[in-house]
């Protein structure tokens, strides 16, 4: 069984952990509120691996009023107007209780204290932007708070999505101006729609693929699809049609970064008595809008069944080949493109896992043999027992990576490769045997 490495402990509980798309990894989480002496931390840095050992480089640590429950992170193209470049801005949404607080990542340089020469080293300020605040007037405003969000991009487009426990969906634009400066960058918001309790209780998850199609999941066991083009809801997702067992809701949804594959967990919805205890993970893969799967364009491929636990938490690799999970008893299972079970990690979590994230290491292209694909390299796991715990999946040595890369390439998706090779073969061996035949047939005439 694979080992983990203990990565770092906190001081405080994480909830919620992202790879940023310049190789920092953010994380967050905390006491809240309550004066228990348990800080609420957004927390940047860098893994390192050399040597077979990994270490944590913190190079920022930004205490929040409130624990931060759950962020995503989202980027907005700025136009350097000196060196005609593009360049990435970070940002951050974070869902605290009754509010969502922007802030912005700005990388920069730390001079290091060495008086005998100058040195310096990667660093991140994290900047606070602007906060949208739940409607005061509302009536049932101290019952309602934050349970989810999402931010979702289209052209110059940015809307924030936000889930509460009364089963309201918010959607606001967020209206950004930095004038190509980084460190003036303003925020304005404006609310474009609310669908009013679209659940009738609280809102568990939110996802959008690359079609504008907002799925919303509920503890209501409903699954919902919106139009954020036409702000109105589209279909329910009748997913008991695909699972044998009543009693099982959807947990998470997750998409490639290019929506081609999707994944749903399913945990039990009662537990106790003579109900079972199992969970489950399902890979759809994405078809064409004609052939419509209960509202969605996506055909179910395979189920994995996961006995006696609770998921918690579910994440997939950038390119979808890979999905891992972590449960309500701290631990892990991985899962490679067929959905076979890929590493068989040994439970290093004494408490539940919160949230993980895949971490990616050098750049290649299977297809175009360069250097512009992400290969994964280590998953990073979060727990309520105060630990940041590594693993890592695939072997190191870069050659053997590359290799099982190309063949996994080949055999998954060039079937059609395959059988033109044993076509050829067998026109070859066809056209050998009507030479040899012709060769004596003359041999016997002459």
């Amino acid at each position: 069984m694979a080992d983990s490495q203990v990565l770092r402990r906190l001081d405080y509980p994480a909830y919620c952990i992202k790879l940023l798309e310049n190789g920092l990894v953010a994380m967050a989480g905390g006491g809240g509120t309550a004066k228990t002496g348990v800080g609420n931390s957004l927390e940047l840095g860098f893994i390192s691996y050399k040597n077979n050992l990994a270490e944590f480089k913190q190079i920022h640590q930004f205490q929040s009023d409130d624990a931060i429950m759950k962020f995503v992170p989202f980027y907005l193209e700025r136009h350097n107007l000196k060196s005609e470049s593009k360049i990435n801005d970070i940002y951050i949404a974070a869902a605290l209780n009754q509010s969502v607080e922007i802030y912005q990542i700005q990388s920069c340089l730390k001079k290091l204290d060495d008086k005998n020469k100058t040195q310096f080293e990667a660093g991140a300020n994290v900047r606070f932007i602007s906060s949208i605040v739940l409607d005061q007037n509302e009536d049932k405003f101290s019952e309602n708070s934050i349970t989810t969000i999402q931010v979702y991009r289209r052209d110059k487009k940015v809307y924030l999505i936000i889930g509460t426990t009364l089963g309201t969906i918010l959607i606001y634009d967020l209206l950004f101006d930095n004038n190509n400066n980084i460190t003036n960058a303003k925020l304005n918001f404006e609310k474009l729609h609310e669908f009013n309790e679209a659940h009738s209780n609280e809102i568990d998850e939110l996802q959008v693929n690359d079609d504008g199609v907002l799925f919303s999941v509920g503890k209501d066991s409903k699954c919902f699809l919106w139009s954020l083009e036409k702000l109105k809801k589209i279909d329910e997702f009748k997913f008991l049609n695909f699972v044998n067992d009543s009693n099982l809701r959807i947990k998470h949804i997750r998409f490639s970064n290019d929506s081609k594959f999707m994944y749903l967990s399913y945990i039990p919805r009662i537990r106790g008595g003579n109900k079972s205890m199992n969970s489950f993970i399902q890979k759809w893969v994405k078809i064409k809008d004609i052939a419509k799967n209960e509202g969605i364009n996506f055909k179910l491929e395979k189920t994995v069944k996961i006995r006696n636990t609770v998921l918690t938490c579910l994440q997939t690799s950038k390119d979808g080949y890979f999905v891992c999970a972590g449960d309500c008893e701290g631990k892990v299972y991985l899962y490679d493109y067929d959905m076979k079970k890929l590493e068989d990690f040994k439970k290093q979590h004494s408490s539940v896992i919160t949230d993980l994230c895949f971490y990616y290491d050098e750049v290649f292209d299977v297809k175009k043999l360069n250097k512009k694909f992400d290969m994964n390299k280590f998953i990073v796991t979060i727990s309520i027992d105060r630990t940041v715990q590594l693993y890592k999946f695939l072997n190191t040595n870069l050659t053997k990576r590359f290799t099982d890369l190309i063949n996994r390439e080949l055999y998954s998706s060039s079937s059609f490769l395959i059988y033109s090779i044993d076509l050829f073969k067998f026109f070859f061996i066809f056209l050998l045997i009507l030479i040899c035949f012709c060769y004596f047939f003359i041999r016997i005439e002459s």
